[in-house]
């Protein structure tokens, strides 16, 4: 009887094994917990039962010892290799994403990058940052992966975040990445428009190429956010959302602003505008939209929003 319960424990820890060695499901571990908890108490009673029962036969203290081993070691290894689980994100269903037009006077870009770091999201994309801060954020967000592009001006620089790998593919006026989201390839792009207040046919260009370039493309899952300085009411917007759809339309409160925040430094000539956006193609649906307003380390809101796809 002994030997036929040392088998049936010796069986049952071999297919953990060779789960945590062959496979990456974790089918054992992670759906029949309850059974892989009750074994291993069962284990360590029966070793200690041998260690008592059969104390004068020395033959029952090799499976007894390797027993109470395996069962001491077996949950350390099997958790360390399944913790990765819930971040896994070919099984995550819904991502967070945000975008931050930073003030380029602004030098506490150590605070911004904790305020990110408190507010987590898949993927990251920051306007009017200096290319000297890249290892500031890069040491705080040690969980993103990090491109950084050059912009039209020398402060003015465009970085984009992923907690997935990122592989470049335009840098200006604009910049394109590529990443993955659920497992999907993801195409992103981050941009900071110019002003119209002042290069207004600039800004023309710069929106008609951008527009081009996006709807042109014939990729499924297609994002793109930024400072566009333009307002919802401008034609150039209204083009954008013929074809992309903007997150604030999952707003409660349609109407919040983005610019200017309590860190502006200067008056803006149209106060309360909202001029920075997160867009998306069709296969992503927008769950929420949100600005984070206790923020003042800026001339803008980050806003930040939940989708699906």
């Amino acid at each position: 009887m002994n030997i036929f319960i040392v088998l049936i424990i010796c069986a049952f820890y071999g297919l953990i094994g060779l789960e945590l060695i062959l496979s990456d499901d974790y089918f054992v571990v992670r759906y029949l917990h309850f059974l892989y908890s009750f074994f291993m108490l069962a284990s360590i009673g029966f070793s200690l039962y041998l260690l008592i029962a059969h104390r004068k036969k020395l033959i029952w203290f090799i499976p007894a010892l390797l027993f109470i081993v395996i069962s001491y070691w077996l949950p350390m290894i099997a958790s360390e290799n399944t913790q990765h689980i819930s971040y896994d994100e070919k099984q995550q269903k819904e991502f967070t994403l945000l975008s931050f037009s930073m003030n380029k006077s602004n030098h506490k870009y150590d605070d911004v990058a904790k305020v990110l770091k408190e507010n987590p999201a898949d993927i990251m994309c920051l306007q009017e940052l200096p290319f000297d801060q890249y290892e500031v954020f890069k040491k705080v967000l040690k969980t993103h992966n990090i491109d950084m592009h050059h912009n039209y001006a020398k402060e003015e620089n465009l970085m984009v975040l992923s907690k997935t790998p990122l592989t470049p593919l335009k840098t200006t006026p604009y910049m394109q990445t590529k990443t993955h989201l659920g497992g999907q390839e993801v195409l992103v792009w981050n941009l900071h428009s110019p002003k119209s207040l002042h290069l207004e046919h600039h800004q023309t260009i710069f929106m008609n190429l951008l527009r081009a370039d996006v709807q042109e493309n014939e990729h499924p899952h297609k994002i793109v956010c930024g400072d566009f300085n333009s307002t919802p009411q401008n034609d150039a917007m209204k083009s954008f959302f013929q074809f992309l759809t903007p997150s604030f339309h999952a707003a409660k409160n349609k109407g919040l602003f983005t610019y200017p925040s309590p860190g502006s430094e200067f008056l803006s000539p149209i106060p309360f505008i909202k001029i920075d956006y997160l867009l998306f193609s069709a296969p992503f649906k927008v769950l929420s939209y949100e600005r984070l307003s206790e923020f003042s380390h800026s001339d803008h809101y980050p806003i930040k929003s939940v989708i699906s796809m």
